[in-house]
């Protein structure tokens, strides 16, 4: 290269270096001298008080960052984030223009909390909503690093730990003036660390997300719960008036241990299940999900040990002590997925104490519920042991909580009960009607099991139960 080739380079990148330092020392001047100004335009913006406690620049990540960032209603935190990191454009501000290429999110905590009325604590009150106007503009590539939300609503508590997103290829637009989901447009993957929803646990969520304009896909979801793995996908539609939610899941190897353990603090159980979910619902809130809720709910299990409950020896003892209703014990072996809903109602103390030790070895149980509009219904609900079948049939309705002519039963070998008793009402005061026995006879009910061919034909009796579970003993 040339002494005047050597020259001009030299000038060139003197400019260029100037260009940068003067465009960087722009950028220093307008965070720190418009901090106020900031804080007051995003505090108007969201309708709280928002305070930044420091702002910093970098020369050589090309990035502004705002340091712990609060956020208020009403005197009570919502949102905290430690870091906001701008990242800007370097071809833009050698133009002299100031341009976001990257925001990334460290540490934001969120808390959502419905309040009496129904709203939400982060909602804007109607009046302020019509005078908010503009747009907000995030580029293609926002990233949220160790986040975690707090949901309260009422008594149930949801918990995000550990959040983790990453957007790509999309940009996400917003009206102030219209609702901030129908709105966002992305394309990314999303982490969880642990999910806690009362007492179930989810952890190492993962997930590929996808969603334009209120219609968004969760695909490839994977995590672990209740022991298992599950794997499936989640469809959400919260543009229209009633949002729309369909969700599709496949859960392997459930422990029956974790399963059981919203029914006591002992270990009830050993053995590992398969689920299958299939739910649809339309609504905006939780009591209208559950009106509109449709699907099914199939559990499935084999060779499964249900320690501390002799199941076989309580069932002969039955018609003489009556210790425990016969549908404690039809919730506690065979509801399924659905028992902690019983739980709210049933202790199931006393059907420990009426066991007095051992334990029952399940060969197979199935538990499968059509679910139409808020009602569950038993398709297939039963299980076997070594001596008896034990079937439910009739329904739940989960948006009232009431139980509809929920029957369980020891069915004999063409599915006609032996013994049953049904609960109807709601789940804090059923009403549950006497056990109903094939004959008044003092006999243990295991030799009338025995005896049931010679008493009851399909010709002489209802058949309370004709599913997939085969007789015990074949």
């Amino acid at each position: 290269m040339s002494p005047g080739s050597r020259k001009y380079l030299f000038i060139g990148c003197a400019i260029v270096l100037v260009v940068l330092v003067s465009g960087y020392l722009g950028v220093i001047y307008m965070v720190h001298s418009s901090k106020p100004r900031l804080e007051h335009e995003i505090s108007m913006s969201l309708g709280m008080p928002v305070t930044i406690d420091k702002v910093a620049v970098s020369f050589l990540s090309s990035s502004v960052s705002a340091k712990k960032i609060g956020i208020k209603k009403n005197d009570s935190k919502v949102s905290s984030i430690d870091t906001l990191q701008v990242k800007l454009d370097l071809s833009a501000l050698l133009k002299g223009k100031i341009q976001v290429k990257e925001l990334n999110f460290i540490k934001p905590e969120i808390t959502v909390t419905r309040l009496e009325d129904g709203s939400l604590n982060i909602e804007l009150p109607e009046h302020e909503k019509t005078d908010v106007k503009g747009s907000v503009f995030i580029p293609a590539v926002f990233n949220i690093e160790e986040g975690s939300l707090t949901f309260r609503d009422g008594k149930n508590l949801i918990e995000l730990q550990g959040i983790s997103l990453t957007t790509r290829d999309k940009s996400l637009v917003s009206d102030r003036g219209l609702p901030f989901s129908t709105q966002l447009s992305l394309i990314g993957d999303l982490r969880c660390r642990e999910i806690k929803w009362n007492k179930t646990v989810i952890r190492d969520f993962k997930s590929h997300i996808q969603g334009t304009n209120g219609n968004y896909l969760f695909e490839s979801i994977l995590f672990q719960v209740l022991g298992g793995r599950a794997n499936g996908r989640i469809e959400a539609n919260t543009a229209a008036t009633s949002p729309k939610f369909v969700a599709d899941f496949q859960l392997s190897g459930l422990r029956v241990e974790e399963l059981f353990a919203s029914l006591s603090e002992e270990e009830l159980g050993r053995g590992k299940m398969e689920l299958t979910v299939n739910l649809s619902a339309v609504g905006g809130d939780k009591q209208e999900l559950l009106r509109s809720m449709t699907g099914k709910v199939d559990m499935t299990g084999q060779d499964i040990i249900i320690e501390k409950l002799d199941l076989d020896k309580l069932l002969e003892e039955y018609m003489h002590s009556q210790q425990f209703n016969l549908v404690d014990l039809g919730a506690f072996a065979v509801v399924g997925p659905l028992g902690p809903a019983l739980t709210k109602t049933y202790d199931f103390s006393g059907v420990l104490r009426a066991s007095k030790g051992g334990s029952t070895e399940v060969r197979q149980l199935v538990s499968l519920w059509l679910i139409n509009e808020g009602r569950a219904v038993a398709q297939d609900v039963a299980l076997a042991t070594k001596e008896n079948r034990i079937a439910v049939r009739g329904g739940i309705d989960l948006a009232t909580n009431n139980f509809e002519k929920l029957l369980v039963a020891v069915v004999d070998v063409n599915g006609c009960a032996i013994v049953s008793q049904e609960m109807n009402g709601p789940f804090n005061n059923p009403e549950v009607k006497q056990p109903n026995f094939i004959e008044s006879a003092a006999g243990p009910i295991i030799n009338i099991f025995k005896k049931a061919t010679r008493y009851i034909t399909k010709e002489k009796c209802e058949t309370i139960y004709d599913g997939s579970v085969a007789p015990s003993g074949k």
